[in-house]
């Protein structure tokens, strides 16, 4: 039986940089039944995510280019399914702002993330959002899918 898992940004850059919650990410990626999904804005928010790591100097260009050119190697061999953002998922993110945004903070790429989960959820059956954003993961629990924070053992 396969099991849906989701990863948002912050739990899909640990696949290509090594960090605290790095292992439980690549057992996602190493088991048979899992099926990962992430969200087109993924792919756009992880060349930010690994541009940062550079200017911070935890990677270096070479280091970039690398972990770049992998990470699409791994979305063109099929590796994890890539929902793209269309309208429903707007529409939901709008709502989750509505209703999270002015108390939670919600940000706005993290309500496009979560909305995205929703329809998979309705849609697909996921099982779980992996994310190790605490604030996200609070969130993303009150929306009633089963949060997997990596950094957590």
């Amino acid at each position: 039986m396969s099991t849906g898992y989701f990863l948002d940004t912050s739990a899909l850059i640990k696949r290509y940089h090594r960090e605290v919650g790095t292992d439980r990410v690549n057992a996602l990626f190493e088991s048979e039944e899992a099926i990962l999904f992430i969200s087109d804005v993924a792919i756009i928010e992880f060349y930010s995510a690994m541009a940062r790591k550079v200017r911070m100097g935890e990677l270096t260009q070479e280091g970039y280019e690398q972990v770049c050119d992998f990470f699409l190697g791994e979305c063109d061999q099929g590796l994890f399914y890539i929902e793209e953002v269309n309208d429903v998922v707007k529409g939901k993110s709008v709502e989750l702002l509505h209703s999270y945004a002015l108390k939670l903070s919600l940000r706005t790429l993290d309500s496009l993330q979560l909305a995205t989960a929703m329809v998979l959820k309705e849609r697909e059956g996921l099982d779980y959002f992996v994310t190790a954003d605490s604030r996200l993961a609070q969130i993303v629990e009150w929306t009633g899918i089963v949060v997997i924070n990596p950094e957590n053992p």
